[in-house]
């Protein structure tokens, strides 16, 4: 069993996320996450999500096999390994040329108390720039009763710089926060749209969008447009948002469960350079009628379109998405 740490859940009602990424050099992220409640009910929940994880670690790893097998040695539930070779996850490790090829490693975790009150912690290994630093936010709360959820071990924290240790040309980049009119940035990833909706066009310099950037304006969203450069959307980034079409750019490797519920979506076209769409990317989106895809896709999740009655898909003929529609009897149409 791994050791629990001042870093725990403290009430019923608390919650507790862990989230790992592993970055490469040719942009590619990859992300897993594990949430920790008291009475779990769905893919992915656990009674208790334990981990004793070092980014620093991790990437220190002589070969890939490595450290898939530190990865699944170090998050369990009550004793019992969580991730295991069947995980997608690992599977994707697994792909990875070589450990030369992983730029980042992060791992996060996070407690939630109640809507006002969340904890986190964020340790991040770069392997280009050999720095490893740490972020805490919020305010962590006495443990009560014992209550369950989670909990996150670094066991090498102390080498872990805060952001305002660090050398200064790094801290000024790390620690970057922008307010870009109605756009709160940081480290280039947007995690706050301020303003009413409509039509967005997202700023230069932002190269990934956070899970709840869009919280304020969920009805107002009507459009999008990607600045270029942009490589990352969170999971749930635009669920149930009023967009109307969406036109994702080629450095999006893997397009997650993000535009799940968007009930005035038609019109989904991916760039070529996209490979991968992910279990209910656009799941329940019952106004779809037309998805663009490139040569690139080769592999959707056969829940990508749970959902979508009328859609037909149009792509190159004798491509992994012709392939796709056929097997699945989707409407299709070479381009």
């Amino acid at each position: 069993m791994k050791i629990r740490t001042d870093f725990v859940t403290n009430s019923s009602s608390s919650s507790f996320t862990l989230n790992l990424m592993i970055e490469l050099k040719d942009g590619k992220k990859l992300r897993y996450e594990a949430l920790g409640y008291e009475e779990p009910f769905g893919p992915g929940e656990y009674a208790e999500v334990s981990a004793m994880l070092s980014p620093k670690e991790l990437a220190e790893c002589p070969d890939i096999a490595a450290l898939v097998d530190k990865l699944k040695d170090s998050i369990e539930c009550y004793g019992e390994p969580i991730l295991t070779d069947d995980d997608k996850f690992i599977q994707k490790v697994k792909k990875i040329p070589s450990m030369q090829e992983i730029a980042k490693i992060s791992v996060t975790g996070t407690e939630v108390y109640d809507p006002e009150n969340e904890y986190a912690q964020v340790y991040t290994y770069d392997c280009m720039k050999q720095a490893y630093t740490c972020e805490i936010d919020g305010e962590q709360w006495g443990a009560i009763n014992g209550a369950s959820g989670g909990n996150l071990y670094v066991p090498d924290r102390k080498l872990a710089k805060e952001a305002n240790e660090m050398d200064e040309a790094l801290a000024c980049e790390a620690d970057k926060v922008q307010e870009k009119g109605k756009f709160v940035v940081k480290y280039g990833v947007l995690v706050r749209y301020t303003g009413e909706g409509g039509h967005v066009i997202i700023p230069d310099g932002v190269d990934e969008i956070g899970s709840t950037a869009f919280d304020d304006c969920l009805e107002n969203l009507t459009g999008i447009t990607f600045p270029e450069g942009f490589t990352t959307i969170q999971e749930r980034a635009f669920e149930g948002t009023a967009l109307t079409s969406v036109t994702i750019p080629g450095g999006v490797k893997e397009v997650p469960n993000a535009f799940e519920g968007c009930m005035d979506l038609i019109e989904v076209i991916l760039s070529e350079g996209v490979e991968e769409i992910a279990c209910d990317a656009f799941a329940d989106c019952e106004s779809l009628r037309d998805v663009t895809l490139p040569a690139s896709v080769t592999e959707i999740d056969d829940c990508a379109f749970y959902g979508c009655p009328l859609f037909t898909i149009h792509a190159p003929a004798g491509s992994y998405a012709e392939q796709f529609a056929k097997e699945k009897g989707y409407p299709f149409e070479a381009l």
